[in-house]
Order: structure tokens, then C-alpha cells, then sequence
């Protein structure tokens, strides 16, 4: 469940990124795509939320936690470089989470 919340928040980054790009920050594409990313967010965040509740690993708590925050600074991304230096850290983060989690039986 975290795990697929995180994909889907990355990728409405992704996406309001190319928006913002292709149409500019004062347009209605701009406004419905910072409208999804803030569903995706809420999502993940809920996810998260399980996560904390359901799991006693420290490690994976912790992997989760970096997961979510290198999603969230997907915002901060100044330019196109920047943004997919950030997209693949979110990635990394995510998958860091997905693996540990596999291995230890606790998919969630």
C-alpha cells in the first residue's frame, strides 16, 4: 500500500513538473495538476500513517519516512536536471523501503 501511494505521489510530482513547463504556473493545468498532487500526497501520507502504526522495524519506518520526504522535495526542483535528480532519489528511497519490507515479510 505505501509503496504504491509513493509511485503514484512521484509521479503527479513528475507530471505538475511538465505541466508548469509546458503551460506555466497560472494556468488552470497547473492549478488541477497541484489539485492531484495534493490527493496523492494525502494518500501517501495516510499510507505512511499505516506504516507507523503497523510496523515496530525501525529500519523500515525510517525507510518510509525517506521515501515520503524525498517525494515531498520533489517540489523544491528548480529546473529539469534537478528534477529528475530528485524523481530518482524519491525512486531509490521507494524501492529502498519495497525491498527491505519484501525481505522482511512486511509488504504493506
Amino acid at each position: 500500500m505505501f509503496g504504491q501511494s509513493i509511485a503514484e505521489y512521484r509521479g503527479e510530482q513528475n507530471t505538475r513538473w511538465h505541466i508548469i513547463e509546458r503551460f506555466g504556473r497560472d494556468t488552470t493545468e497547473h492549478k488541477e495538476a497541484g489539485a492531484e498532487v495534493l490527493r496523492k500526497r494525502i494518500a501517501a501520507r495516510a499510507a505512511l500513517l499505516r506504516v507507523q502504526l503497523l510496523m515496530e522495524d525501525a529500519e523500515l519506518l525510517r525507510l518510509a519516512h525517506d521515501a515520503m520526504t524525498a517525494t515531498i522535495d520533489m517540489n523544491e526542483s528548480e529546473d529539469e536536471s534537478d528534477r529528475a535528480k530528485r524523481s530518482g532519489r524519491s525512486l531509490d528511497a521507494a524501492n529502498a523501503f519495497i525491498t527491505v519490507a519484501g525481505q522482511r515479510g512486511q509488504v504493506r
